[in-house]
């Protein structure tokens, strides 16, 4: 998955342990990284993780899956590569 945009991308910088993401949040819900958030990572991930501890699919990092995760995937549902925020 791509981070930011050709026009203002987010900067991975080796000499440190965090990245400033103040700029451009990152949101999730592309569980498949095929750049798109629609159905299959719906049915073939969220589902499949609903109401366990999978950090994979913990988007809001509450420690489990739920609700809340779904919500944060649900506003970035359909949309495309450097479009994911």
């Amino acid at each position: 998955r791509r981070y930011g945009s050709s026009t203002t991308p987010i900067v991975i910088d080796p000499t440190t342990t965090q990245i400033d993401l103040s700029s451009e949040p990152l949101l999730g819900g592309d569980f498949n990284n095929d750049g798109v958030i629609n159905g299959i990572d719906y049915t073939t991930y969220f589902l499949t993780s609903f109401g366990s501890i999978d950090p994979s699919t913990d988007l809001d990092g509450s420690g489990q899956v739920n609700n809340l995760d779904f919500a944060i995937m649900r506003a970035n549902w359909g949309l495309i590569d450097d479009e994911l925020l």
